[in-house]
Order: structure tokens, then C-alpha cells, then sequence
């Protein structure tokens, strides 16, 4: 009993840490939309002339091909490939 124990505490914290990872990741992947954005948009407001407002409707577009290249998922895409990188690094949260 006391060494299922152990192993659930190992496997508990071992998918604590690797959740936060995953969080840490996507967060990092909107801070570097935001951050791109940002860029964008003082690159665009430097050269002095009147800004243009982008039409809603091509922000719509580009939205509902974001969904269509990730399938609606999202930060969630990564995450398939984070359970890999992880089984690379050690599998053992899996027992």
C-alpha cells in the first residue's frame, strides 16, 4: 500500500510539473502573437501616415482560418507533441 502510494504521489507531481510546463507554453505562444502584434503595430503608426482600420470581416477570415489550421484547438494543438517530448524525457509518469 505504502509504495502505490508513492508511486501515485510520483505520478501526481510528475503531471503537476508537467502541466505547468504546458501552460508555460501556451502562454508563451499568445505572448508572441501579442508581442508580434505590437511590433506590428508600432512598426505601422512610425511612418507618420493615417492608419487604415482593418475591415471586421477580414478579421473574421483570419480567425476561422486560425480554427481551421489548428482544428478548433487551439493552444491545445501543442500538447501531443509535449506528451512526446516528455515520454522522450521520461516515461515513467505513465506507470
Amino acid at each position: 500500500m505504502r509504495q502505490q502510494l508513492e508511486s501515485f504521489r510520483t505520478f501526481r507531481n510528475k503531471i503537476f510539473i508537467y502541466i505547468r510546463k504546458y501552460v508555460s507554453v501556451v502562454t508563451d505562444l499568445y505572448m508572441y502573437a501579442l508581442e508580434t502584434a505590437c511590433q506590428t503595430q508600432i512598426a505601422a503608426q512610425s511612418g507618420g501616415a493615417e492608419l487604415i482600420r482593418v475591415n471586421r470581416a477580414i478579421g473574421d477570415g483570419i480567425k476561422a482560418q486560425v480554427e481551421a489550421v489548428t482544428k478548433g484547438m487551439g493552444g491545445e494543438l501543442a500538447w501531443p507533441a509535449l506528451l512526446r517530448k516528455l515520454d522522450r524525457r521520461d516515461s515513467s509518469y505513465r506507470e
